[in-house]
This record gives structure tokens, sequence and C-alpha cells, in this order.
């Protein structure tokens, strides 16, 4: 009987003491815009270089295909991108190297060579992106000190940052995951008031510490084609030597 009477104290007491204890929580620390911004230059900074594959779907007025795919990616502007049919049969290349474009068509022995600074390129680019934002996005990032705006502002919610630049009648969002401290979206706004491109960035994975995504999708909102992205393989920073495609013999080259 006298145990029990303990036991029963001893519940009460700690009933009591506990209740009258004061819950602490444990704050998560609390990311601002800016740190997220620096995860997502050093994690560009530690890319020099890599190399994948997989297929690229091609949603387009004058074709709907689904491909496979190799890309080639070196700072500080080189790029290669092969597309392949059925049975590895060659469809196309795309190459870039600073200023240079160089556009293979195989089924047609074509080859059209253009820069990014023509007349030509600006006309075709409706949405007025310049090489260092392409070449940027090649490796998943935007140096946002080098993009000027009129003004900006940030949005701030619980799983997401949104920044909006105002740019001389248009308006740039890049929305960025807190979570994976990534960039998740870009959407162009044309009178900035209708969307007219979004890039997406998706389901990102980290390789020794590189975190890439394993999709990257652009879509045109104004004709609702789209080209899509998704990455079989991955390989960082082994490319030693510049990139380099040559012309094929015996095709027709189109100069923009």
């Amino acid at each position: 009987m006298n145990l029990l009477k303990k036991i029963l104290v001893l519940t009460f007491t700690a009933a009591f003491f506990f209740s009258c204890t004061s819950t602490k929580r444990i704050s998560k620390p609390v990311l601002s815009f800016e740190e997220l911004l620096e995860s997502s230059r050093l994690n560009f900074e530690r890319i020099e270089s890599y190399s994948g594959n997989g297929t690229i779907d091609l949603n387009l007025k004058s074709l709907k295909i689904n491909l496979q795919f190799s890309i080639s990616a070196k700072k500080p502007e080189q790029a290669l991108i092969d597309l392949y049919g059925p049975l590895g049969i060659d469809v196309g290349s795309l190459f870039l190297n600073d200023d240079s474009i160089v556009v293979y068509n195989a089924f047609q022995d074509k080859v059209i060579l253009t820069r990014f600074s023509s007349e030509r390129f600006k006309d075709f680019n409706s949405v007025e992106i310049d090489k260092n934002f392409i070449y940027a996005l090649l490796f998943s990032y935007v140096d946002q000190n080098k993009i000027e705006s009129d003004s900006s502002l940030v949005l701030n919610n619980e799983t997401e940052f949104t920044l909006i630049k105002f740019l001389k009648g248009r308006k740039l969002e890049f929305t960025y995951d807190k979570l994976s401290r990534t960039l998740k979206e870009i959407q162009i706004f044309e009178n900035s008031v209708e969307p007219v491109f979004k890039i997406n960035f998706l389901k990102y994975k980290n390789y020794n510490e590189i975190n890439f995504p394993q999709v990257i999708s652009f879509l045109n909102l104004k004709t609702n084609e789209s080209i899509s992205l998704n990455f079989k393989k991955f390989e960082f920073n082994k490319l030693e030597e510049d990139l380099n495609f040559e012309l094929p013999e015996d095709v027709e080259i189109i100069r923009w």
C-alpha cells in the first residue's frame, strides 16, 4: 500500500511539474533571400564543365517528336548538343561558342551560321535575352547582379522566394525553392502583364555537392510550343579540352 502511495505521489508530482513547464520550440534558422542566392552562386562555381545525355521532347508546330540527346557544356561560353533518332541516327547538332551559333540539320544537309549579336537573331529572339543569360541557363543559374532593372521586389512564402524585376516594359519572375536552394522557374512577361515564355528546372539531384536538375523545359506561351530535356546521366568537371564542331562535307551553308 505504501508503495502504491509513493507511485501515485511521484506520478502527480511529475504531471504537475511538466504541465507548468513551458514547451521549448526548436526554431529552424530563417533563410534569407541573399543567403539563397549565395548558395546558388556557390553551386554554379563548383561546375566548370559537364556532359550528359537523355531524351528530348520537341512539341513544335512543325515537329512533334521524342529524340535522344547528348550535351557538353564548358565555361565560360561553349556548348554542344547532338540529337539522335532511333538506332542512333544523326538528326542534328547545336554548337555555341562565345558569340557564334551553328545549327546543323542532318536530314536536309543544311547548316545555319549566325551570332547572338546578329540582327537576324535579335529579330528571331522575341524575348530579348542575351548570350550571357543563355550560357548561365545551361548551368541552371542566373546572375541577378548582371540583370539591370528599373525596379524589383521579392515575394516570400513558406517554400519559395520569387524575385520580380521590371525592365523597360517587360517583367521577369524568378522563383527559387527554399529547401533545395535552387532556381525553380523563370517567367518572362510582355508589357509586364502577360507571360510569354517560361523555363522550368525540375527534379534536382545532388551529385557530390553539386545540385543539378534532371529536367529542363522551355515553353513558349504564345505559341504553346515546348522543348523538354530529360537527363538520364551526368558527369561533371571532366572536360579539359575546348569543345569543337566540324562542319560536315557537302552541306548547304546558310548565313544569318
